[in-house]
């Protein structure tokens, strides 16, 4: 299970890590426990959640996101080779930070009861390259005294 590490482009923009998964079979249950640097970033929700899985989310604690899901019908287990599980939206607020996994929160389970060896990857949000314009104002040289130049901006 992996959150990437992603670029902001400016503060105050919304920021979306895809959580992506791999050899996901006959998954029952999902449990994650994800935690980021408040300074950083706001937690905005979830979208783009995969087909049959519907989290409960709780983000009351700051910097750290609390999501479930559990198979009540025993009929709609889930299984994704490879893709994305869900999408997590946060605003940037500036800096750089961590966005991971407690792992020792975090669980997965199948009609078997829990699955175990899970590898977690963590990510970040960081921020993106900015051009600042540059205004040159060029030297002039006068002819004589008194004469005025023209300055030409070069933006």
């Amino acid at each position: 299970m992996t959150i990437p590490a992603v670029q902001a482009a400016a503060i105050g923009d919304t920021v979306v890590m895809h959580v992506s998964v791999k050899n996901f079979s006959s998954v029952t249950g999902i449990g994650l426990n994800i935690n980021y640097d408040p300074a950083v970033a706001t937690f905005a929700g979830i979208a783009n959640t995969y087909a049959g899985v519907s989290f409960g989310v709780n983000s009351a604690t700051s910097g750290v996101v609390k999501m479930a899901w559990v198979d009540l019908t025993g009929s709609a287990s889930v299984s994704i080779s490879s893709g994305v599980l869900v999408d997590l939206k946060f605003k940037y607020k500036g800096g750089s930070g961590a966005v991971g996994f407690t792992t020792s929160d975090c669980s997965l389970s199948n009609s078997s009861g829990s699955i175990s060896g899970v590898t977690y990857q963590n990510g970040s949000i960081f921020p993106g390259t900015s051009t600042t314009p540059t205004l040159t104002i060029p030297a002039v040289q006068a002819a004589a005294i008194g004469d005025t130049g023209c300055y030409a901006c070069q933006c």
